[in-house]
């Protein structure tokens, strides 16, 4: 197993990055992780000094073999988190904040596997924020888009399968912002930010191309794309997901236009960040000739 070690983070995506390690598909890594706040709030106030980092990820990981046109499968085997995390409002931000009069950042107890918010036991359900590849051009971590990133997508939990697809040599892994728990569309404008670690397995897809990432949670694939607004992200995932089916289950468009009808399920991961993202759920069994799972 390699272990990655805070020591290695980024704030950026991009083909330059130098990558921490080097794994080959099928090799266990640990990624141990900062908050969103890079642990800001968990430092002294001598130590925390002017600035926070920005969303930071740990890594990146090349994986030996990985050139552009393949898919890199991720499968999340445990997600470790801190005792504690923290929530935030920010007035202006998100879908309520217009509600939000003054910022406000608060630690929250986690234990007997709940969040203890407000006098409610919320039920805890780790997942991670940001995970993604280098794309061909520099991304902040802060953003989503076609290589994964900021994608704050619930689905990707303990023991999910994120599909990514590689457009540099080394593909170059790297995840964080990991939440305890965290609602589909993140409408405060946070999760329940926490630190930790996941331990994951790669595996190469050779002459399985993606647009845009794919999630699998349980017997669910989720066809996932960011855009400038909703509706473009929307139309995106549909699109993907429409032209999935017809390449691989041998159905037309037509067809598989009303099929989705019936079986394509739409929601939403984010709607805070620059970028927003959705997701197309369709059950795995829809799908029997699918390169996926």
């Amino acid at each position: 197993m390699i272990v990655i070690s805070t020591n290695t983070t980024v704030t950026t995506l991009g083909p330059d990055s130098r990558p921490a390690a080097l794994a080959q598909p099928g090799q266990e890594i640990l990624f141990e992780t900062l908050d969103c706040f890079g642990n800001y709030y968990y430092h002294t106030p001598q130590d925390q000094g002017d600035t926070m980092p920005a969303n930071p990820a740990t890594g990146p990981v090349a994986i030996a073999g990985a050139q552009p046109g393949d898919t890199l499968k991720v499968t999340i085997k445990k997600i470790t988190i801190s005792p504690t995390a923290m929530i935030e409002q920010i007035a202006g931000k998100g879908c309520l904040g217009k509600r939000v009069r003054r910022d406000a950042f608060q630690m929250v107890p986690l234990r007997d596997g709940a969040a203890q918010l407000f006098g409610r036991a919320v039920p805890l359900r780790p997942m991670i924020g940001v995970i993604g590849v280098a794309p061909a051009q520099a991304v902040p971590t802060l953003v989503p888009g076609a290589h994964g990133g900021n994608m704050d997508c619930a689905n990707i939990t303990e023991g999910a399968e994120v599909y990514l697809p590689v457009f540099v040599p080394g593909a170059q892994l790297a995840l964080g912002d990991l939440h305890g728990v965290m609602a589909d569309g993140e409408i405060g404008y946070s999760g329940l930010e926490v630190y930790g670690s996941v331990l994951v397995e790669t595996q190469l897809l050779k002459g399985v191309r993606l647009a845009n990432p794919v999630v699998r949670e349980g017997e669910t694939l989720y066809f996932i794309a960011s855009g400038d607004t909703l509706d473009q992200a929307a139309e995106t995932a549909s699109l993907d997901l429409c032209d999935f089916i017809t390449r691989y289950e041998g159905l037309s468009t037509r067809d598989t236009v009303m099929l989705l009808n019936a079986i394509g399920h739409l929601g939403i991961c984010q709607a805070v960040n620059g970028q927003k993202t959705v997701k197309v759920g369709v059950q795995r069994r829809w799908l029997p000739c699918a390169p996926l799972g």
